[in-house]
């Protein structure tokens, strides 16, 4: 009797928070401040910098998106300015009132500058490359007060393919705003960002 009281009253305390349960939000902004870990090799080890990222539903389906990232590091005396944008465009559908699943198609730029003051001047190089990324996932809202998202992406710049693995979760403490975590995963690279989003109605 007392298990069977235990389960009704859990059953009452979840039931509205499922009932409240809602789809995806796609029209957003989001601010976070990122880092990065890499056994790569490249001249920089563990930058870190904002990133900005945002999505705008045209329909019903289909959303356009965009991130901005500016990261730095310094090793050895050199400073390292690593840029990247990203613009997409892509369809969602609905698989359950709860669960989207996506697609998007984007290009890419990615951008690398290094800076050295070295005998009362500084010293200063750039490299620029364009590519495509691909990306699916499923975006759900499990609770109302929070929100999933698990996928994969491909991006390719400069014919250097590679593939990740995108997590991300968000907790609203309103309507509108939210924060959230977000990791995404390479062999030899890692991704972890905290993020404000603001949702737009």
């Amino acid at each position: 009797m007392r298990l069977q009281t235990s389960a009704l009253a859990i059953f009452l305390l979840v039931a509205p928070a499922l009932s409240l349960a809602k789809s995806p939000d796609w029209n957003f902004a989001e601010l976070s401040l990122v880092a990065i870990s890499t056994e790569e090799d490249v001249p920089f080890n563990h930058p870190t910098g904002p990133e900005f990222e945002g999505a705008f539903l045209v329909s019903k389906t289909a959303f356009v998106s965009v991130s901005f990232s500016s990261l730095s590091d310094e090793n050895s005396g050199v400073e390292y300015d690593v840029n990247r944008l990203s613009l997409g465009i892509g369809y969602r559908y609905a698989i359950t009132r709860k669960t989207d699943f996506y697609g998007q198609v984007s290009y890419e730029n990615a951008e690398l500058k290094a800076s050295r003051d070295l005998y009362m001047q500084t010293f200063k190089r750039s490299s620029s490359d364009s590519g495509f990324g691909l990306a699916v996932g499923l975006r759900s809202r499990p609770f109302k007060p929070f929100e999933t998202n698990l996928g994969i992406e491909y991006v390719n710049i400069s014919d250097d393919g590679e593939t990740q693995v995108v997590a991300s979760g968000h907790l609203f403490f309103t309507d509108n705003f939210a924060v959230g975590l977000k990791i995404e995963g390479l062999d030899d690279l890692n991704k972890i960002g905290l993020s404000l989003r603001y949702v737009f109605k």
